[in-house]
């Protein structure tokens, strides 16, 4: 029997970090900032009932943003006490590196971070380990709404470190020879290929 995020939360008596309905409010929210042109998330999600026959949802159906919303919750309720993160940047040379102002946009994926990189110039990645407590996950659930889908490889998968004095055993590699720290405790990727 397979056991859902849900399932082992419930098991180990832990309560999720995001409702789904606050997932669902979030991502929509989102969508609207950034100028979505979807009449509604689902039908009847956000106004009274119409006629939905010409209108266009950024869901076909409730239980399809349901399960959408479902994924990003397991993935939130995945992180463990400490993972490993990752970001682009470009220096002019290391001297330039300011350890306590590294900035807070960081990605819990390597292939992210360099995906990323290559669009901006970076020429160095840095990585390290940051503490569950440490991130704020409201602004990564809002950042994960607008810039991750979890199905493309243009996904950030940010997680936003607000102190970067917190991100420990910090590592710094060439961009073109940076590789993972740890292995990724939250998904494997599977190549495109094997979908």
């Amino acid at each position: 029997m397979k056991t859902t995020f849900k399932d082992f939360l419930q098991e180990n008596n832990q309560e999720s970090r995001f409702s789904i309905e606050h997932i669902l409010k979030t991502y929509w929210d989102e969508q609207l900032r950034h100028g979505s042109s979807y009449f509604d998330l689902y039908p009847n999600y956000s106004k009274e009932l119409y006629d939905t026959e010409d209108e266009d949802f950024l869901f076909e159906t409730k239980e399809k943003a349901f399960q959408f919303a479902e994924q990003i919750q397991g993935l939130f309720d995945s992180f463990p006490k400490k993972f490993a993160i990752y970001r682009a940047v470009w220096l002019k040379d290391l001297s330039y590196l300011d350890k306590e102002t590294m900035g807070e946009s960081w990605s819990f994926d390597l292939q992210s971070a360099k995906e990323f990189g290559s669009h901006n110039s970076s020429n160095y990645i840095l990585a390290g380990f940051i503490n569950n407590d440490d991130v704020d996950w409201d602004e990564s659930l809002n950042r994960y709404c607008v810039f991750s889908s979890g199905e493309d490889v243009d996904d950030e998968n940010e997680i936003v470190v607000p102190d970067t004095s917190k991100v420990e055993d910090l590592q710094i590699f060439k961009f073109k020879e940076a590789k993972e720290i740890a292995k990724n405790p939250i998904f494997t990727r599977v190549p495109s290929n094997q979908k």
